[in-house]
């Protein structure tokens, strides 16, 4: 009986959609080691970048507080994402660890102290936009002089 084809991107393409992801999460482990212990397979496991299934997949949206329909849809679980979805409402945007717990240490801060740290928040955002959208400086060319 011959088998016939799901319409959609190629099981490569969708690999290494799952590889792209993983590489952007595990920069929320201190090791790609950390990260496979805590994710519960061998390192090897995870370079491999195969996709997970759906209680690993779990796992990780768990682990790092990206949304599990994103992670599902890109371990080719799309079928179980859209249930998911179906039963909860699409996923709200999600705030990082990092994030989170810089709004946590903010929420402990006293009014006077979150004002001043707001003001130096967006001084240094204004420094590093300033960086990124300053024109290049034009080469210097060799005048040839001795």
């Amino acid at each position: 009986m011959p088998t016939t084809r799901r319409p959609g991107r190629s099981r490569a393409h969708r690999a290494g959609a799952f590889r792209t992801l993983i590489r952007r999460l595990r920069r929320h482990f201190p090791s790609y080691q950390e990260f496979a212990r805590q994710l519960q397979v061998t390192p090897s496991q995870l370079s491999r970048g195969a996709p997970f299934d759906v209680r690993r997949c779990l796992r990780l949206a768990l682990l790092t507080g990206e949304s599990p329909t994103t992670i599902l849809r890109a371990a080719n679980k799309g079928d179980v994402a859209a249930l998911i979805e179906q039963v909860y409402g699409a996923a709200a945007p999600q705030i990082s660890k990092p994030d989170q717990h810089l709004i946590d240490v903010f929420a402990r801060l006293s009014p006077d102290n979150r004002a001043k740290l707001t003001l130096f928040a967006e001084y240094i955002a204004d420094a590093d936009t300033a960086a990124t959208t300053r024109p290049a400086s034009p080469r210097r060319r060799a005048s040839g002089r001795a």
